[in-house]
């Protein structure tokens, strides 16, 4: 496995602001485009660092999404 150290500051940053309590949270606008935000900062984060946090190992889907455990609309750090 490759280090957190490896990924792009933009996305270390939004690690760790998870690792430190924060919960990473997409939502849709009216136009349908992803938003993410940290809860419960509300801090913005930009769809590219969320995604490939996302997409990272350090994150973990919650069990909230819409339409079940496949569609989640947070994550935390592990």
């Amino acid at each position: 496995m490759s280090s957190v150290y490896d990924l792009p500051p933009n996305v270390q940053r939004v690690i760790a602001r998870c690792r430190a309590g924060q919960t990473l949270v997409m939502s849709h606008d009216r136009g349908r485009r992803k938003s993410y935000a940290l809860a419960p900062s509300g801090r913005a984060v930009e769809t590219a660092s969320a995604e490939a946090a996302i997409a990272s190992p350090y994150m973990v889907p919650r069990a909230d999404g819409l339409f079940g455990s496949d569609t989640p609309q947070s994550w935390s750090a592990r």
